[in-house]
């Protein structure tokens, strides 16, 4: 742990990442955050497959996530759930398969990458209670971020680090009760910095023990991983299509390239088929997804392409 400690204060002054302990920064006079800063981040996964798919492909926070309660896959659709502490992110998780396997990334990113969660009832619903809803994307913006901004310049005005924040409302759900916030940026497999891999867990409960571990031990630890087979065969059309990243001609964060396009036909004997890339590009139709992030399609439409 002290060698863990050390690196991370190395880390934080060679690259300048920011390290923050939400359960102090909110008591001390810290610089706000800027969205410019680069901080450290957690995110759990509800289960070891999806982790497994992400360290192989890279993953976005365009996507629309794969909720598990549906008044946040409403509400919030897009982005995962991080927090600034390991602590937090070991709530997020849910024990896996017969050796009970937990696993947290650890990110460094960019805070423009980052959002606040908001819900109608003004806090995240709990079981049993009544959720409300978004109407649309302009009604979460003023009414949830825009109202959760003013919010938190009047619950936090003593605290120099949310108000002095570019974002007051990304500040204070980062420290606040809840201490999470939604990552809405692109990681490519590389950029991951360290896994926290932990087996021994049980509903409820975290592994006594983790191991922070690189991405090239954790997949080692997967070379057999069949995500059909882990499923039993039940896997839903939309769990095939998150698992078959394989099909993806770039990484998440990559920029749009002709280039690429025009590898990935020659190298799977396609350039019979079509005569170039954007012909291929207008074949694909609802199936694009399928081959391409969310950024390279954003690109694609900027350009005319789609």
């Amino acid at each position: 742990m002290k060698k863990y400690i050390k690196q991370l204060l190395r880390e934080n002054l060679l690259n300048e990442v920011r390290v923050l302990n939400p359960y102090i920064t909110k008591l001390y006079n810290e610089d706000g955050l800027k969205d410019s800063d680069t901080v450290r981040v957690y995110h759990g996964f509800n289960n070891y497959e999806y982790a497994v798919t992400a360290a192989k492909f890279g993953f976005s926070g365009k996507e629309k996530a794969k909720r598990i309660y549906s008044y946040e896959a409403n509400n919030n659709p897009h982005g995962l759930f991080i927090t600034l502490d390991l602590f937090t992110a070991k709530k997020f998780i849910y024990p896996r398969g017969d050796k009970g396997i937990c696993v947290i990334f650890e990110l460094n990113v960019k805070v423009s990458d980052l959002e606040a969660p908001v819900w109608p009832n003004g806090s995240y619903t709990v079981q049993g209670q009544l959720a409300k809803f978004w109407k649309d994307d302009e009604d979460r913006y003023k009414n949830g971020t825009l109202k959760a901004r003013e919010g938190a310049k009047i619950e936090y005005s003593d605290s120099s680090f949310v108000k002095n924040s570019d974002r007051p409302e990304l500040a204070a759900t980062l420290v606040g009760n809840e201490r999470q916030a939604l990552f809405m940026g692109d990681i490519n497999p590389n950029m991951i910095k360290s896994v926290w891999y932990g087996e021994g867990g049980k509903f409820g409960y975290s592994p006594q023990k983790y191991e922070r571990i690189s991405i090239k031990e954790f997949l080692n630890k997967f070379k057999n991983f069949e995500p059909e087979k882990n499923h039993g065969g039940g896997m839903s059309n939309s769990e095939k299509d998150f698992y078959d990243k394989k099909m993806m001609i770039s990484n998440p964060n990559d920029e749009f390239s002709m280039e690429k396009i025009d590898k990935y036909l020659k190298d799977n004997n396609l350039s019979n088929y079509y005569d170039n890339g954007e012909e291929f590009i207008k074949s694909l139709d609802r199936d694009i997804y399928l081959y391409f992030w969310p950024k390279q399609i954003n690109q694609m439409k900027q350009s005319g392409l789609l």
